[in-house]
């Protein structure tokens, strides 16, 4: 996401160099891949284990839903004008938290109702996340009402839950597909989702024919997406499963990865502050559009260094806080 993002620092001279296209390739691959991985983490930690102990992992999942609207809620104050221009369409325009967090709270009811059904679970999340994908153009043309911003980018919401919130219920269809059928129900889904999404793709244009909207880049730009990061889940894995000695090798790199899946809020506010000059600190925001390859570089490492250094620190706090929680009588 970084790497992807940072290219804005860029100077437009570069935009026809081979590694410009090539980074062109996963650039933007952050947000869907972070509302995936949203998905599958709800849909396996619920669901894991027997019944018996649903109702405790539904509490869990519930407390990581008030984090995320903490975080939602603390984004929008610092990175809208919500006090300066307080206006409530502030508050509707839904970012990239907010739509993981009405996509959690449609997953949180879906989980309620058929949660002890995990096979029904994975077949009804999947087809109402790709539904929702294919039928995101559609929403588009509706700006009048409040609702639009649910549902459609001419609104001002960078993520509505519509379609976006369609990746969400794919990857909690993910996650019960690794619950009921262990690593290679994982893998068939995500080799199921790069073909499918792979295919939409290359058929965009005779799709759209019969999705009339002001928006229908929407469709291909999301098919497109989730084909990649489907691939490129399944190359990790294989690698994962493979090569463990390569693993082995590489290991601290790998535990920085989880590292930083594993906390990605925390990363995602100081990505946003380094890269965009949120909160009032325009650090690297003066420098888009003005930097060679060898700066570039520089900074694309310095951001991913602060950037994890954050989560380090983050990580620290948190084991603290917990570690007096249980401590107190």
């Amino acid at each position: 996401m970084i790497e992807g993002h940072s290219l804005v620092l860029l100077h437009p001279s570069h935009n026809g160099d081979w590694l410009r296209s090539f980074l062109d390739v996963v650039n933007g691959l952050g947000a869907p891949s972070f509302l995936l991985l949203a998905g599958v983490s709800l849909g396996y930690s619920v669901l894991i284990g027997s019944t018996d102990g649903l109702q405790d992992r539904r509490v869990a999942a519930w407390g990581r839903v008030r984090t995320l609207a903490s975080a939602t809620i603390l984004m929008r104050v610092l990175g809208q004008p919500v006090f300066r221009d307080p206006k409530w369409e502030h508050w509707l325009k839904v970012d990239i938290l907010g739509c993981i967090l009405g996509s959690m709270l449609i997953g949180m009811l879906v989980l309620h109702v058929v949660g002890r059904y995990p096979k029904i679970l994975l077949s009804l999340t999947a087809l109402a996340g790709v539904g929702l994908l294919v039928a995101a153009p559609l929403a588009e043309g509706h700006t009048t009402t409040a609702l639009s911003y649910f549902t459609s980018t001419r609104s001002g919401s960078m993520f509505p839950v519509f379609p976006w919130g369609g990746i969400v219920l794919i990857g909690m269809s993910c996650g019960a597909a690794l619950t009921v059928f262990g690593r290679r129900g994982l893998r068939l889904s995500l080799v199921a989702m790069a073909l499918l999404f792979g295919v939409l793709a290359s058929q965009t244009s005779g799709i759209l024919e019969f999705m009339p909207g002001p928006n229908t880049w929407i469709f291909p730009n999301a098919c497109q997406r989730m084909w990649k990061i489907a691939a490129i889940l399944l190359a990790l894995d294989a690698i994962e499963s493979g090569a463990q000695g390569l693993v082995t090798r590489l290991s601290p790199i790998f535990r920085l990865l989880k590292l930083a899946g594993s906390e990605s809020l925390a990363a995602y506010c100081i990505h946003l502050c380094l890269i965009f000059g949120l909160f009032g600190i325009p650090f690297l925001s003066p420098l888009q559009g003005k930097c060679d390859w060898p700066a570039w570089f520089g900074l694309a490492v310095l951001t991913t260094a602060a950037t994890l250094g954050s989560i380090l620190a983050w990580n620290r706090w948190a084991r603290r806080g917990r570690s007096k929680a249980r401590a107190s009588p």
